[in-house]
């Protein structure tokens, strides 16, 4: 979908004659909806490159980075977030795993020496007293599919020294980084971080914060999800899914028109094969894959049949989705049934979401499965769950008159 909407530069500039305004930071409501299974994962994500927008305190973001090491920071309630914890909340540093650790043991020890060096900080930033449990090999992307975290940051080859801290309740988890970790202007500007509190109060939900530090600046993400069943019964609403009867554009967006900031995005997947047949809001042309208009309200799909349904909302003028009116429906597919479909190259681009845990093995590493068929869990939806690091940028289409990025 990032690449789908990146694309759009080459169309016509003549389309786009109101002025776009553009931000680093990004917010997005993401549905996932396996119609096979009478499945529904919705999740509200509060992401930016940008250190005024989110961030970690004092020096800890740089720190991170010179260590050159470490891959990225989690800090999870999500069950089972390392192999071992059943209960809890985690609090996850990542890393390379180097040549000179020879065995299994160098690994543990090296890994935690470095893991130890920053958990006092990380735990005064997330507001927790997180302590040591272990150390985690990770022989393959299992367990970045289950946190639903982008790109290798838990995937093959990579180290996790695990600290864990007491359940809480997740929405005072997400109350609690909101108000350490978001600026001002965003924790208090109600929109898409209303919807991540409201989601956040229902008792099977899950919260995850990501810190990806990079060469220029680091991806900060905050992610609230919650799975439960759901049958489409010819009709998918992504409002109704996430269970709010509205969502809009954060105050921070108020100086302008950020329309690609602030997206309700959904993929429906289904064995046999699905087609959009209508919609309550407009469906926006699509043409070369890419969407004609992007100042408008409605949908548009890439692609809008198959096994796998891919879909933007935009808010347009008015900025606001409302349950009924972000509605579509489905109907039969008439292509040949598939089982499953195989990754795009956009879509290996190091997004993922979903996935099984791993089983441990006799030296206590982790040996991975066979890849799962197509569901919820699976990587081909990885393109519609989180724009991965500075991929942020791929949302905004070249040629817009705007201002620069804040």
């Amino acid at each position: 979908m990032l690449v789908v909407l990146a694309a759009a530069a080459a169309a016509s500039s003549a389309a786009y004659a109101q002025e776009i305004d553009y931000a680093h930071y990004m917010e997005s409501v993401q549905i996932v909806v396996d119609a096979d299974a009478g499945e529904a994962s919705a999740s509200v994500v509060l992401q930016s490159t940008n250190t005024d927008d989110i961030s970690l305190p004092g020096s800890l973001e740089r720190d991170l980075y010179e260590n050159g090491r470490i891959i990225a920071v989690i800090f999870t309630d999500a069950e089972s977030c390392i192999l071992g914890v059943s209960e809890g909340a985690c609090v996850i540093v990542n890393m390379a795993r180097i040549p000179e650790e020879t065995n299994i043991f160098m690994v543990q020890d090296g890994a935690r020496v470095v893991g130890d060096r920053f958990i006092s900080t990380l735990n005064a930033a997330f507001g927790v007293e997180a302590e040591y449990h272990s150390v985690f090999v990770h022989h393959s992307d299992e367990q970045n599919r289950a946190l639903g975290v982008p790109g290798i940051v838990a995937g093959y080859n990579t180290v996790s020294v695990t600290y864990t801290t007491p359940q809480q309740g997740t929405v005072q988890f997400f109350d609690m980084l909101v108000s350490r970790l978001l600026a001002p202007r965003i924790a208090d500007g109600g929109g898409f971080v209303d919807a991540g509190r409201s989601l956040a109060e229902h008792q099977n939900s899950t919260v995850t914060f990501v810190a990806v530090p990079g060469t220029t600046d680091t991806l900060m993400m905050l992610k609230v999800t919650r799975d439960g069943d759901y049958a489409p019964d010819g009709a998918v609403d992504p409002l109704d899914i996430l269970g709010i009867d509205a969502v809009e554009p954060s105050d921070y967006f108020g100086d302008g028109f950020y329309p690609l900031n602030s997206l309700v995005r959904m993929a429906v997947v289904s064995q046999e094969g699905l087609a959009v047949s209508g919609a309550e809001a407009d469906i926006i042309p699509v043409s070369d894959g890419k969407p004609e208009d992007v100042t408008g309200t409605g949908w548009f799909f890439d692609p809008p049949e198959g096994t796998l349904i891919r879909g933007t909302y935009l808010m347009g003028q008015e900025g606001v989705a409302r349950v009924g009116e972000a509605a579509i429906t489905l109907g039969p597919w008439d292509g040949p049934p598939s089982s499953g479909e195989e990754p795009s190259e956009d879509m290996a681009s190091g997004e993922s979401d979903g996935g099984a845990g791993s089983t441990p093995s006799e030296d206590g590493t982790a040996d991975g499965g066979e890849s799962p068929e197509m569901s919820i869990e699976s990587p081909i939806i990885v393109a519609i769950i989180v724009a991965a690091g500075a991929g942020a940028a791929a949302f905004y289409l070249k040629g817009y008159r705007g201002r620069p990025a804040r």
